[in-house]
């Protein structure tokens, strides 16, 4: 008698969110809450909203989703970013500077629990530069006058640190008082000690800042080493602004027809090997 295939496991889904396991190794183990604010389906986790190429085509702020926004020079991995903080590939990238040329506009899990805007990078773009200008003016308007802007994360560069443009972003962000973030990408092209000193560095200067928020965030949208920090803060940033109010404000929305301390621990890490890898 032949042997019996063992039985599937009811576990396994058409689309399970343990598939990040191949595509970001050192993503980590998914608690269920944050499974929960993620969305299990890859088709429920990330939507594609709009794409903004001027300030009247920019959407309105959602009436309960929190919207943060992630800026950087050119070929920083935004998009990259973007697209590990939700396990997903919906938001495009690539490895040529400025090849986003709008505000896009994402929406995490339906119903929906934030808003995440991809900005065009600043610095050397292959654009021409009337758009290059254009662009950096809409998302200095943006970052200015959006209202319902909840956080920016500056996503810099791990091999360099902070650059010029990186602190002229900043220095704006800060004369408008708006609350921005620091995260450290690419930590993977990075030797740990190299890694710790330029965190140093970026942690000395942000203290300077009044409304920089001091934990700065270290990871990698290839390998996914600490992105499952950075979803742990967008939690909390959702759970401060919608709080009770989202069972009610969601549901709604979903049966509508239209419808830190800055120290080297505070990110979860033991050693700066763990995001280097």
């Amino acid at each position: 008698v032949g042997s019996k295939k063992p039985p599937r496991s009811r576990f396994k889904r058409r689309d399970p969110i343990f598939t990040q396991k191949s595509e970001y190794p050192l993503f980590g183990e998914i608690p269920l809450e944050m499974e929960r604010f993620i969305g299990v389906r890859r088709e429920k986790r990330l939507k594609f909203t709009a794409a903004a190429k001027g300030w009247e085509s920019l959407p309105s702020p959602h009436p309960y989703a929190p919207e943060v926004a992630f800026a950087g020079r050119s070929n920083v991995g935004k998009s990259a970013l973007v697209n590990a903080l939700s396990l997903t590939c919906t938001a495009r990238s690539a490895n040529t500077p400025g090849h986003t040329q709008s505000l896009n506009f994402y929406t995490l899990r339906r119903p929906e629990r934030m808003v995440l805007v991809d900005l065009p990078g600043y610095g050397f773009a292959h654009a021409s530069e009337k758009d290059v200008r254009e662009w950096n003016d809409l998302v200095d308007r943006y970052l200015t006058e959006r209202e319902g802007l909840d956080r920016v994360f500056v996503v810099l560069d791990a091999r360099h640190g902070i650059k010029q443009s990186d602190r002229e972003m900043m220095m704006m962000l800060e004369d408008h008082r708006q609350p921005f973030q620091a995260v450290m990408s690419k930590t993977d092209m990075v030797f740990p000690k190299e890694l710790a000193q330029r965190w140093w560095h970026v942690s000395k200067e942000l203290e300077t800042f009044e409304y920089a928020i001091p934990t700065i965030f270290m990871a990698s949208a290839k390998t996914g080493a600490g992105v499952k920090s950075i979803i742990e803060e967008l939690m909390q940033i959702s759970e401060a602004k919608i709080g009770g109010a989202y069972s009610s404000s969601a549901r709604a929305a979903k049966s509508s027809p239209t419808g830190e301390d800055g120290e080297q621990g505070s990110n979860g890490f033991g050693d700066f090997s763990d995001v280097t890898s």
